[in-house]
C-alpha cells in the first residue's frame, strides 16, 4: 500500500499521496490486526521494519514529518507481542529508548 501511494504521489504530482508517519502507523496497526488471525509471515515482519527504518531515516535526514513517536513504536511491538515474538518486542523497546536519548521527545516510552 504504502509504495502504491508514494509511486502515485510521484507520477501523479500528488502530494495528497506522500507518505508520512500517520499512513506508516496506520499500516503498522492494520499489520499488526490481521497478525491476530494465526497469519504472520515473515514478510509481514519484515515489511513492519522496513516501515520503521524509513521512518528513522527520513527523521535523521530532517523530515519532521517523519518522525516516529511512541505510538509507532508500540504499534510494531504490539504486532511482535501478539505473535509470541517478545524477544523482538524488546528490542523495538530499546530502539524507541534509544530514539528518546537521541532527542525524539516524541518516541518517550510510557
Amino acid at each position: 500500500l504504502l509504495d502504491h501511494m508514494s509511486r502515485r504521489a510521484e507520477e501523479d504530482n500528488r502530494p495528497d499521496l506522500r507518505i508520512d508517519r500517520l499512513s506508516v502507523n496506520t499500516v503498522l496497526g492494520a499489520k499488526a490486526k490481521h497478525a491476530l488471525s494465526g497469519e504472520l509471515s515473515l514478510r509481514t515482519v519484515k515489511d513492519a521494519e522496513r516501515m520503521l527504518d524509513m521512518l528513522e531515516q527520513e527523521f535523521a535526514q530532517g523530515d519532521e514529518t517523519m518522525r516516529p513517536t511512541a505510538r509507532t513504536y508500540s504499534k510494531l511491538i504490539d504486532l511482535y507481542a501478539k505473535n509470541n515474538m517478545a524477544d523482538m518486542a524488546e528490542r523495538t523497546l530499546a530502539r524507541m529508548e534509544e530514539q528518546y536519548r537521541r532527542g525524539n521527545k516524541a518516541a518517550l516510552p510510557r
